[in-house]
């Protein structure tokens, strides 16, 4: 078949298949009520780039630019000068999704050949991980590309751009940056006996380079302790639950973590997990069941168990034969990934959260992998090129049609904010210098990006990292509580006087008899106490003027305050 009659085969099959997708994909990028959850913590910060009036002595706000990597931060502020940060965000994750799906196919078709490469193509566009992940046009969004163009400098054997990938990941994604320096380490030490003495000296200079150069770009991230305080050890959870079980994060993201060897099995699942609507839904309802994360159906672990086989059966009767180096050299990106976990966990937190080290290059490692094990399969069950070709789509379309889906657009936009738009117009109308405060969670958490005004505590920005701020977020909220459950005006006026609050924007159902709002801990303890013993009618809150926008009420705590 000509080869260029086979890339418009490709193409035109993505197209067919996974062009609905993407489609709406776009379509969710250029709506600005629909966005990644996370942008109203690592974006928001930016809006001051933008207009210099917007939050102004912000200290939550203040705190997540801190933590924003210097790269990602340079590059918002320059963009700054064109288009507004949530604009940027849109256009970037959408540039970088498609500088993802580019490399992997040149990886791909670098190892095998088309076939291999349309696999690749087609596993990524239907997994779910690799959008969850990068939309947002976050920090973390630079990881999933980054590492694709990392497995080309493996596969390559390319120490300078390895080298380089080591600083790119210090300036966007800092903790990927030892994954990325493990592997130059590894590539150096298996050229360093075939060379001379003069490209020996070469080869450590470079090493040596780029470990300060990494050191340096990262090191504004480390002084963030000066102003926020010492990090938050596996000692100090007692003190500081916020950071630990039945916090502010998920099993993944806090202490205790899970061994490497389930850290692996869960990223595998994710991997091959599909989004969107399925080629065969009886066979996904099948293979699913109601159980995906954390506790999958047996019939998944069966298959799942099946391909890893396959890789790991093919791995090692490669490597054993010491055929293709350059997939020798890709199983490095495996084994940087295990050690960055395991080193992540033992010294935690000084390397960043350890789960973070698996989930970015384990799934490049395997849409990669997976494909050509499957085609060193084929081609040991036929010498007939034509055969091993329908054999080799056959077996991939076996495997899409139990694991497979056309793709998630709308996968990582969590946040579909067109139900309160009403609201979020309302507040974008006040003046730049409000303040709001109410329930951290849902409506709230989306004033300051879609309103670009301050608030008191979000979700969000409350994060568990540093001791000084976790401590200044809890006095925030036990005051915060005390006001929004309050049957007095008394906690009104602290929280206005206080932090200068101009607005408290209620959630009417959480005044209901027997349904408290939930938060995270220590604070669920904290509004039992302060809901147990009251009826509605007791809340001050419900009977000082308001504007009302369905669910949701807004007060104009100043005007409240002054009347009192």
């Amino acid at each position: 078949m000509n080869k260029y009659f086979q890339y418009i085969l490709i193409v035109t099959l993505i197209a067919l298949f996974w062009g609905p997708s993407l489609l709406l994909l776009v379509e969710n990028s250029l709506d600005p009520l629909i966005f990644n959850d996370d942008v109203r913590q690592a974006v928001v910060p930016f809006f001051s780039d933008w207009n210099n009036e917007l939050f102004v002595k912000d200290y939550a706000i203040a705190y997540e630019r801190a933590l924003i990597p210097i790269g990602t931060k340079l590059l918002y502020m320059a963009a700054a000068n064109y288009v507004s940060p949530d604009t940027f965000s849109s256009i970037l994750q959408l540039v970088l999704y498609l500088l993802l799906l580019i490399t992997l196919a040149i990886v791909s078709y670098s190892l095998g050949d088309t076939r291999t490469m349309t696999a690749t193509l087609v596993l990524t566009l239907s997994s779910s991980i690799f959008l969850q992940r990068m939309v947002g046009g976050l920090s973390r969004s630079f990881a999933f590309p980054l590492m694709s163009l990392l497995a080309l400098a493996l596969v390559k054997k390319s120490l300078l751009l390895n080298a380089f990938l080591v600083l790119l990941f210090a300036l966007f994604y800092p903790p990927m940056a030892q994954v990325s320096f493990y592997t130059l380490l590894a590539l150096l030490l298996w050229k360093f006996k075939k060379t001379g003495k003069r490209e020996k000296l070469r080869k450590v200079i470079v090493l040596g380079l780029t470990a300060i150069l990494a050191l340096l770009i990262v090191m504004p991230l480390l002084n963030v302790q000066e102003k926020y305080g010492p990090t938050i050890g596996i000692g100090e959870l007692e003190d500081y639950p916020e950071a630990g079980p039945g916090g502010r994060y998920g099993f993944d993201d806090r202490p205790p973590f899970p061994s490497v060897f389930y850290a692996l099995a869960d990223i595998v699942g994710r991997t091959f997990q599909s989004g969107g609507g399925a080629f065969c839904p009886p066979a996904r309802e099948w293979l699913y069941g109601k159980r995906t994360r954390g506790k999958p159906t047996y019939q998944l672990v069966v298959i799942l168990t099946v391909m890893v086989l396959i890789m790991v059966s093919f791995s090692i009767g490669t490597i054993m034969k010491g055929e293709m180096e350059a997939l020798l050299s890709l199983h490095l990106l495996l084994f940087a990934a295990i050690l960055a976990y395991l080193l992540s966990c033992f010294f935690y937190p000084a390397l960043f959260v350890p789960w973070r080290a698996i989930v970015y290059p384990l799934p490049i490692f395997l849409v990669l992998l997976f494909p050509l094990s499957l085609l060193c399969l084929v081609q040991r069950l036929t010498d007939n090129p034509k055969r091993e070709s329908i054999l080799f789509y056959l077996l991939l379309f076996c495997c899409f049609l139990f694991l497979g889906g056309r793709g998630a657009g709308d996968e990582g936009f969590k946040v579909n904010a067109h139900q309160e738009k009403a609201l979020y117009e309302y507040i974008k109308s006040l003046p730049s210098t409000s303040i709001i405060a109410g329930f951290p969670k849902g409506v709230l958490d989306n004033v300051p990006y879609l309103c670009q005004k301050s608030a008191l505590v979000t979700n969000e920005t409350h994060q568990a990292f540093h001791k000084d701020y976790v401590r200044e977020m809890r006095l925030r909220m036990e005051l915060l509580l005390s006001a929004y459950f309050s049957t007095e005006k008394e906690k009104l006026v602290q929280l206005h006087k206080k932090y200068g609050v101009t607005h408290i924007l209620i959630d009417l159902r959480h005044y209901t008899s027997g349904a408290p709002p939930k938060y995270f801990a220590p604070f669920n303890k904290k509004i039992r106490e302060l809901t147990s013993d009251k009826k509605r009618d007791d809340y001050i809150l419900l009977k000082v003027p308001a504007r009302d926008f369905g669910h949701f009420r807004l007060i104009n705590l100043s005007k409240v305050v002054s009347s009192s």
